[in-house]
């Protein structure tokens, strides 16, 4: 995996979107102001095995990932684990066509 360009002062964001400023960097971990612990540069999560915090670079990235999770429930309502899909045809039709080349 790529290392995360993260930089001291850069701000970070969790899932509600709470801002984290980076105040200390060191080889493999990185430290933010007013939160304890530290985060791994590589993957952005908390190094705890008692939080599962993960950090994003951006308030988009966290919006996209929010609305891919919404997209998702909402598409297994729809097809759910088992038996037919309850869409019309047309629809399905359309879906396969997105989603295969």
């Amino acid at each position: 995996m790529k290392a995360n360009k993260i930089s001291i002062g850069q701000t970070l964001y969790d899932n509600q979107i709470n801002e984290y400023i980076v105040k200390k960097i060191g080889r493999t971990y990185f430290e933010c102001e007013g939160r304890r612990g530290r985060f791994v540069i590589e993957t952005l999560k908390d190094d705890s095995q008692f939080r599962a915090t993960q950090l994003y670079l951006s308030k988009q990235e966290v919006l996209d990932k929010k609305e891919i999770t919404e997209i998702s429930q909402l598409l297994r309502k729809f097809i759910g684990n088992y038996g037919d899909i309850n869409l019309p045809l047309h629809l399905l039709r359309k879906m396969k066509n997105i989603i295969t080349p």
